[in-house]
């Protein structure tokens, strides 16, 4: 869904001189401090601090996130992507320069500024949970008859962050209030809600979750959920 510029323009709080659209909910920012960004959505993913270039994820480490920063990010410097895990690659040297990190800092040398030495645990576990559940439910799928068609026409006892949707936008109570930590318990528990499930198909694209669920497609259904997640929790 595209934004207006006001309403990405909304949540900054230092004086903006200027702004203007260079992509899909993507704004170029001259700010009056002298300082320049790249902003998706809430979130200036680059920021040219006078000498130095800073890359910030906002905590979406999506694929559209990935493409702006790539598009805009300093030509000397690309980000690739292995098991979710994101990393600053240099096309010069053609090696991988350090783990990226929101604030990761690049100055005018193309050097990095404080670079960790680890990989992001944090999403290698939720990678785990995430594939953990969705091998659950596929075996569930499998193996219990019309187990899908029950889970989505029981949702009166379903979670309220997933069943729960904004009557103007349509999107489920969890995405308005950003809330991550219902689906993070939901993978730890593996609790299979038929609202999750048919909200994951409608962002997949299906204009028809619900024909979805009745032919039974489950490598299109299990994909749509992990997809769901990953984009949720701002994995790649």
């Amino acid at each position: 869904m595209s934004r207006t510029k006001a309403d990405l323009l909304s949540k900054i709080t230092k004086p903006v001189l200027s702004s203007k659209f260079i992509a899909n909910n993507t704004l170029e920012i001259q700010y009056k401090d002298n300082t320049q960004a790249i902003r998706l959505h809430d979130t200036d993913i680059i920021t040219y601090d006078h000498e130095n270039m800073i890359l910030n994820s906002g905590g979406y480490k999506t694929r559209t996130t990935k493409d702006r920063l790539n598009n805009y990010i300093d030509y000397v410097f690309t980000i690739t992507q292995n098991k979710g895990q994101w990393y600053l690659f240099n096309k010069d040297k053609q090696e991988i320069e350090s783990v990226f990190y929101d604030g990761i800092t690049i100055d005018t040398i193309h050097h990095i500024i404080k670079k960790p030495m680890k990989e992001d645990k944090t999403t290698s576990k939720y990678i785990k949970l995430i594939d953990t559940y969705c091998k659950k439910l596929s075996s569930n799928i499998d193996t219990k008859k019309d187990y899908l068609k029950n889970l989505v026409n029981n949702i009166g006892g379903d979670c309220l962050y997933c069943c729960n949707k904004e009557i103007k936008t349509g999107l489920p109570l969890g995405d308005i209030t950003n809330n991550k930590e219902h689906l993070i318990s939901h993978l730890q528990q593996k609790y299979f809600m038929g609202s999750l499930i048919l909200n994951a198909l409608a962002d997949r694209g299906y204009k028809d979750p619900m024909f979805i669920i009745q032919i039974g497609a489950k490598e299109s259904i299990i994909r749509a959920i992990k997809q769901y997640f990953k984009k949720r929790l701002g994995i790649a």
